[in-house]
């Protein structure tokens, strides 16, 4: 739960998407979330009753998921400035008709 000075800072990020990067505020918010899942990993190994095989297994799920952030929010942001280096909007294919309506 965010703190209410963590909210309008938030809100002041928002506020200001138009002026900056508008991709920046994804990429910090990225890289926070890899800060929590390491620290919490941390805590974890400082854990004497966790077994070594266990932390293996978290440790990996852990690296996947940073590693799924970082590949989607890359993704997402490659497609975006494609996108909006194009002058046009990209078009829409006529969808068929499934269901046999005209």
């Amino acid at each position: 739960m965010l703190s209410e000075r963590a909210r309008r800072h938030r809100a002041g990020q928002i506020a200001a998407l138009g002026k900056t990067n508008p991709f920046q505020a994804l990429r910090e918010e990225v890289k926070e979330e890899a800060e929590r899942v390491r620290a919490r990993l941390y805590g974890r190994l400082l854990d004497t009753t966790i077994m070594a095989s266990d932390l293996q297994r978290q440790a990996d799920y852990d690296r996947g998921y940073v590693d799924g952030m970082n590949y989607a929010t890359a993704s997402a942001i490659a497609r975006a400035e494609r996108v909006l280096e194009r002058e046009e909007p990209p078009e829409e294919e006529p969808q068929e008709d499934r269901w046999g309506h005209e």
